[in-house]
């Protein structure tokens, strides 16, 4: 669609979409669509025999009788008349559809070159040309675009957010006022949106995908190639009458990366009044930014008054889901005409949240759903050439979207094998239906779609075929985990209910200790959990310092969330729903969750953990409820450690930045690996626990003394392999406590719960997490054995076989899950890690020295440089110089990210000279522990000593 008109007649308007029109130029000659899959009544053998000699006997068969010899072995090989009949009966249906298909053979080939709207892109391209030369500006033109940028720049403090359910594009609208702002990216050259904008593309604007008309739209003489005007018949529905618009479109450039479009109502001679239209009023600014030579950013604010006597309120529900047709329709060309050879990341990730937007709504009407995403396949260049070699991908696509849950399917029942070239239809569709389940088992929709490709061969075929591919399908699935009732909902409920089920056990137990004359224990548990309440508003804050105008809404919503306890249902959803990282926030909301884990099992779920045993044990009733409240306190501690290390092993984007030492999970059945985990964890948690409670009450010095020596050890375990600094860059005056904290908590989370994220060189290492989890469950039998010789608390001992039992059964049951994991579960390739040797500051080193892409290779500058400037500083330096001009002249992605963490003296002189300044203004807002955690801190930290030297 174009700018000439505020609706595209063939879009039913969305009520969920937000706000801002445009609209078709003149109609062109219809556009013809052809069907190029094989319907299924048609028998594969027989069409195959159905040669042009063939054809030729089938239609002179009358007056010959000479058949072709595969014909002839075809029909002689019927079993009977029955069949005979069958087997001519398929012949003739197969001779039909090949005869059809002949007749229109030019047509296809014609289409199969030409996409259905690529003369309009080649038209686009040709008209940008020309908005590259000077424009001769009469007066009131230049009064126009004057007051188009004011009326764009002026505030709209009235704006309220509107809910688009699509994150193509945001939008905000004034109800009082009528007025809509709305923001999104097209992935092309502004010139040529600009030139869309304009209505220079007439076989797009005449015909819809379908190729039915659209008609609505008169163009006038364009005056020059900045001024068009045009007018637009819009119908209402009843029984308010039909609206029309006659309209101006201007536009300019701003600046080199910059342009302004305006379209206003006018009265032109032209377009004199028709008595049986009501006559509205139009006025919309569009600016356009450049992001990349292939990337614009679109911003707009708009109103529409469709006149007569309709009122306000009324105007406004009928405006708003028509103004969301401009978004919606460029994105929608560009991403129509974009060629199959062009298609990148970015390209097919908008594919996919299209798909979703223009298909999901008809998720229950199957036969509506096939039409729709035939007539798109179709149309979009990308998916139009993959259709044409792949007959199965129109099934596949078909049954992903629907994500129908089928009741008591389970996983084997969608097992397929067959290879891209010869996967069927009826296959693929069980390969679409396994998606759900995929879903209903994976934290987040990249994870998911991860396991969806490597369980099927023709998938992982079709992912190595086309780079487009994979990223659709996860912007396919992080919606869909967003929608279904399944999905990100039951991930929510469940990381919220069991937090709250905790809460709740916990102070039943409390209440209980209270009433017993046990309030010392009560106020431990009181005292841990408000730590753990502390330490999770203190993360809040640090995520939320910077995200700018929305900071104390985000900080004291999600405050409140910590202290109501649902806030892990609410990392929960931002993660199952593909939330992006805020701008301005400290971690992306995989990161936030994984540490909010890390510091609830710290400060809560292990003290927590052994104040309930050591009550426990000590108490002389053993109720059913501080039983109950023990179980539910393990297995949410478990629950949790299971998830830090499912969600980060099988994450694709750490797997593919850690492949040495992510991919520890299969890639099917992840099921029951998460279950074995969940296993192994609870069992741990509880041994440990219990052990824990049982020497503190055997004797308190012996428990000091063994923690003593563990921790003791493991600290100078890390000082003899020079390994203590933690991998968090930050200031060298706080680097060695920070460690000293940060190993003591790693170690506690190892020795109580098994995490086996823990097992990477940045931690404990493979060595030390093998060394403590043998130690840990030997300890088990040690500590059973001192308690029933030496506890001399008759009145509350436990008696030996019972102590015996627990503590053997636990053993018996880690052992069992633990090597069914190691030996049966887990992918062979990544055993090692479990007991590697790797040092932190070898896994440092290697970003630099084993990796030759600078993207991956620039990842050194966010560890800690103590973990890696002595060894390879100079290596790193004369890289860093050597490729300074070229970043600069290539400008990657990732470079400005990296350029605050680059310590002065690695850059070129010319460099420090030119970034000085900005460098240094930066310095006072990164002064905080926040910043160091978002790999900033390290220059902060070399320019406090450089203060202290000059000092």
């Amino acid at each position: 669609m174009n700018s000439s008109t505020p609706a595209d007649a063939s879009d039913p308007p969305s009520n969920d979409l937000p706000d801002f029109p445009s609209a078709p130029p003149t109609p062109s000659a219809p556009i013809a669509t052809s069907l190029t899959h094989l319907p299924r009544h048609v028998d594969l053998d027989a069409y195959s025999l159905v040669t042009d000699e063939a054809l030729s006997f089938l239609v002179d068969a009358l007056t010959s009788t000479k058949a072709p010899a595969a014909l002839c072995d075809y029909m002689e090989a019927a079993t009977g008349p029955i069949d005979a009949i069958a087997r001519a009966s398929k012949l003739l249906t197969a001779a039909g559809r090949k005869l059809g298909k002949q007749a229109g053979l030019a047509q296809e080939e014609g289409e199969e070159e030409e996409g259905m709207f690529d003369s309009d892109a080649r038209n686009l391209v040709e008209v940008a040309r020309r908005f590259e030369e000077p424009q001769m500006y009469s007066e009131d033109e230049r009064q126009r675009l004057d007051d188009a940028l004011a009326y764009f720049n002026a505030p709209t403090p009235g704006m309220k957010p509107l809910t688009a359910k699509t994150k193509l594009f945001q939008g905000e609208f004034d109800a009082v006022k009528g007025i809509g702002r709305g923001s999104w990216e097209v992935r092309a050259p502004a010139t040529q949106i600009v030139a869309f904008m304009m209505g220079h593309t007439p076989r797009y604007t005449a015909f819809d995908e379908k190729g039915n008309t659209r008609g609505g739209v008169t163009l006038g003489e364009r005056a020059n190639d900045h001024h068009a005007v045009a007018r637009v018949h819009v119908p209402m529905p009843s029984p308010l009458q039909d609206r029309e618009f006659v309209t101006a479109s201007y536009w300019e450039k701003l600046s080199a990366t910059e342009y302004l479009s305006v379209l206003v109502s006018e009265e032109l001679d032209t377009f004199p009044r028709s008595p049986n239209l009501v006559r509205g009023s139009f006025y919309r600014t569009l600016k356009f930014t450049v992001l990349s030579p292939t990337l614009t950013k679109v911003e707009v604010k708009a109103r529409i008054d469709l006149g007569g006597s309709i009122t306000p309120r009324i105007n406004n529900m009928i405006v708003r889901p028509l103004m969301a047709n401009t978004p919606v329709s460029s994105i929608r060309f560009f991403l129509y005409t974009r060629p199959a050879d062009g298609f990148d990341e970015g390209d097919a990730t908008e594919l996919g949240r299209f798909l979703m937007l223009k298909l999901y709504q008809h998720r229950d009407h199957e036969h509506v759903l096939r039409v729709e995403l035939t007539e798109l396949m179709a149309t979009i260049n990308v998916l139009r050439a993959a259709s044409r070699k792949y007959r199965f991908l129109d099934e596949l696509f078909v049954c992903v979207l629907r994500n129908k849950m089928k009741r008591s399917a389970n996983q084997a029942a969608y097992a397929v094998t067959a290879s891209l070239s010869s996967i069927t239809s009826k296959e693929a569709s069980l390969v679409g239906k396994s998606l759900v389940g995929l879903l209903m088992s994976n934290q987040t929709g990249s994870a998911a779609v991860e396991e969806f490709i490597l369980t099927y061969p023709a998938l992982t075929e079709l992912d190595a075929e086309y780079v487009w591919f994979r990223p659709m399908m996860v912007a396919i699935a992080d919606e869909l985990m967003g929608k279904v009732a399944y999905g990100v909902k039951v991930r929510a409920a469940i990381g919220a209910a069991l937090s709250i089920m905790d809460m709740v056990s916990d102070s039943v137990v409390i209440i209980d200790y209270y009433a017993t004359d046990r309030s010392g224990y009560a106020t431990l548990l009181v005292g841990m959990v408000l730590g753990n309440l502390f330490f999770q508003v203190l993360l809040v804050y640090g995520q939320t310092r910077g995200i700018g105008t929305s900071r104390l809404r985000t900080f004291f919503l999600d405050s409140l969330a910590v202290v109501s306890f649902v806030k892990p249902g609410l990392d929960a959803w931002r993660v199952s729903s593909g939330q992006e990282q805020l701008p301005g926030a400290a971690f992306d909301p995989l990161a936030e969750m994984m540490v909010s884990k890390f510091l609830e099992v710290a400060f809560e779920g292990i003290p927590g953990m052994v104040v309930q045993c050591i009550a426990f044990v000590e108490s002389e009733k053993k109720s059913k409820m501080a039983i109950l409240s023990l179980l539910i306190s393990a297995g949410s501690t478990g629950m949790t450690s299971t998830v830090i290390t499912f969600d980060l092993d099988i994450d694709p984007t750490k797997r593919k930045n850690n492949p040495k030492w992510m991919g520890l999970i299969p890639n099917v059945n992840r099921g029951l690996a998460f279950g074995n985990l969940f296993v192994i964890s609870t069992t741990h948690i509880l041994a440990k626990g219990i052990i824990t409670a049982l020497l503190a009450i055997t004797n308190s010095a012996w428990l000091m003394l063994f923690m003593a020596c563990d921790y003791g050890l493991y600290i100078a375990y890390k000082v003899v392999r020079s390994d203590l600094s933690y991998f968090i860059a930050m200031p060298a005056t706080v680097a060695v406590p920070f460690s000293i904290v940060m190993r003591v908590l790693e170690k506690s989370v190892v020795d109580f719960t098994g995490c086996f994220s823990y097992r990477l060189p940045v931690f404990v290492g493979g060595a030390w997490f093998a060394f403590d989890l043998a130690k840990a469950q030997v300890s088990v039998l040690v500590v059973a054995h001192l308690y029933n010789e030496y506890c001399e608390d008759n009145k509350t001992k436990l008696d030996s076989s019972t102590v015996w039992t627990i503590a053997g059964g636990l053993f018996a049951l880690w052992l069992v899950s633990f090597s069914h994991f190691v030996l049966r579960v887990a992918v062979p390739e990544y055993r090692h890690t479990l007991w590697s040797a790797q040092t932190g500051w070898q896994t440092s080193c290697a970003y630099f020295l084993e990796n030759e892409d600078d993207k991956k290779r620039v990842v050194v500058f966010h560890q800690n440089r103590a973990l890696w400037e002595g060894r390879i500083g100079g290596e790193v330096k004369a890289w860093v110089r050597e490729s300074w001009d070229r970043w600069e002249r290539d400008e990657p992605e990732w470079l400005k990210k990296i350029t605050p963490t680059i310590p002065d003296e690695y850059l070129p002189a010319a460099a420090v000279s030119t970034l000085g300044a900005a460098r240094e203004r930066r310095g006072s807002a990164v002064a905080s522990v926040r910043e160091s955690l978002r790999a900033s801190a390290r220059e902060r930290g070399e320019e406090e000593e450089e203060e202290e030297e000059e000092a």
